[in-house]
């Protein structure tokens, strides 16, 4: 329960530090965004002081030469990254232009219009283009003198300097205002830097996560490891305390084994002498009990030793069958048949286990049978050859089938339930695999799968394999 905690704890501060991560770099990337549209909205407005400052110089007396202001339009218009510059009247009607018809697009209204790779910008301007006294007249003038227009005016004839004039019809007059001055600039750049800036803070944020997620992982991982080597050094105290007990139990079981020998020793004398009497048939009790017993200490000797192998080549067939002439009472008395087909077959094991392993499983099958039962002992297989031993008993129930290879646990009034546990750790030692399949009522079938095929010749291979429980 700790651990799990350390671990929510764990994920919980990577969430944490990757949200975190991923609201600065948010905030990183508003900032610089601010800082590219400040940039650009600084150039705007130092575009529309220009033309206001143009539009200013090159007026007189409410009148302006319309060449002069389009020319400055349109020189402006070509500075890179200007797309449009304009000048309207408060009703909308273009005063003058330059560049391209975006420029025509700007609202009327103050302020900053933000728009797919174009910034418009607009400012209001209350145009005193000249004053009453400095106009440019439409009257004639009286020769060298002063001209009867409104104000101080050139007429048509000389000048007071004697020079060349300017023609007074160039100048057109002002529409009312107040004007509005416009400007369009190109703003792909900057989307430009921006989607760049874009990339950058995902590529970091991705970047941080990993780290983010490496160090988690790496702190899981080491905890994963302490908690794997606790359970480790327990495991060992646990295995090294088992074999103690082991040990003791064997030495107890094997102390054991001598006193009940003595008893039934004189048991069997009584029976002997006194046989057909009272005492005889309680002595006879005695013997039997004391077999079942030392059978069971037998049992439990087997299982808590270590198993050490002799590997030779095992021809299947006189196995088989020395077997089956050991155990053809057995079979007679149950009253069932004993199948036999194992083929030409030759296994790399240890004679002796294997034998043990067979008898144990007969045994078991000849338990289950009724009469008229049926037991096979079968083999198939070549390179890797599959062994077994089939029944048509009562079957095992499913709730049971995972339990029956555990020492002890049994539903057998007559045996011990060491069987099956020694059989498996037989199979073990030999790198076999134990596969248990039972149907209730229709019988059970125990495989020994992977048993690795010999040579014909059963004296040709043989070696030891030590295996500890």
């Amino acid at each position: 329960m700790k651990i799990e905690r350390i671990h929510w704890g764990i994920a919980l501060a990577a969430f944490l530090a990757i949200a975190a991560s991923a609201a600065f770099l948010a905030e990183d990337y508003q900032a610089a965004l601010s800082r590219h549209r400040a940039v650009l909205l600084v150039r705007a407005q130092t575009t529309l002081d220009a033309l206001t400052a143009g539009i200013r110089a090159h007026g007189r007396m409410g009148r302006y030469r319309e060449e002069r202001l389009v020319y400055i339009f349109e020189e402006l218009a070509r500075t890179p990254d200007i797309l449009g510059v304009s000048l309207r009247s408060a009703d909308g009607e273009i005063i003058a232009v330059g560049g391209d018809d975006v420029a025509h697009g700007v609202p009327l209204s103050d302020g900053p219009s933000w728009e797919p790779r174009v910034l418009r910008l607009s400012r209001t301007l209350a145009l005193q283009i000249g004053g009453p006294g400095s106009g440019m007249g439409r009257g004639h003038g009286m020769g060298r003198g002063y001209g009867m227009g409104r104000g101080y005016g050139m007429g048509r004839g000389a000048g007071m300097g004697g020079g060349p004039v300017e023609n007074a019809d160039a100048w057109v007059p002002m529409p009312p205002g107040p004007h509005i001055v416009s400007v369009a600039l190109d703003t792909q750049a900057m989307e430009q830097e921006i989607g760049r800036d874009r990339v950058r803070g995902v590529v970091t944020l991705f970047v941080m996560i990993l780290m983010v997620l490496s160090g988690a992982v790496a702190a899981a991982g080491w905890l994963r490891r302490r908690r794997l080597q606790s359970a480790l050094l327990i495991a060992r105290e646990q295995a090294a305390h088992q074999e103690h007990l082991t040990r003791l139990g064997a030495g107890l079981a094997h102390e054991t084994k001598n006193p009940l020998g003595i008893v039934r020793g004189q048991a069997q004398l009584i029976v002997d002498t006194d046989g057909t009497g009272e005492n005889g048939a309680r002595a006879r009790i005695i013997v039997d009990e004391i077999d079942r017993a030392v059978g069971q200490i037998d049992g439990f000797l087997r299982l808590s030793r270590p198993q050490t192998l002799t590997l030779e080549a095992v021809v299947l067939v006189p196995l088989v069958s020395s077997l089956a002439t050991v155990l053809a009472d057995e079979v007679r008395q149950h009253q069932v048949d004993l199948i036999v087909n194992v083929g030409d077959r030759v296994v790399l094991a240890d004679e002796g286990q294997l034998r043990r392993v067979l008898l144990n499983l007969v045994l078991n099958a000849l338990q289950a049978c009724r009469p008229g039962g049926r037991i096979e002992i079968v083999a198939t297989g070549k390179s890797a050859i599959t062994l077994c031993v089939r029944d048509t008993g009562c079957g095992i129930v499913p709730e049971d089938l995972a339990r029956v290879t555990e020492p002890y646990f049994t539903r057998s009034e007559s045996g011990c339930g060491l069987g099956l546990a020694l059989v498996e750790q037989i199979s073990n030692a030999h790198g076999w695999t134990l596969y248990i399949e039972s149907t209730p009522g229709e019988g059970t079938v125990v495989a020994l799968r992977g048993m690795a095929r010999a040579e014909d010749d059963p004296g040709e291979q043989t070696h030891h394999r030590d295996s500890g429980r």
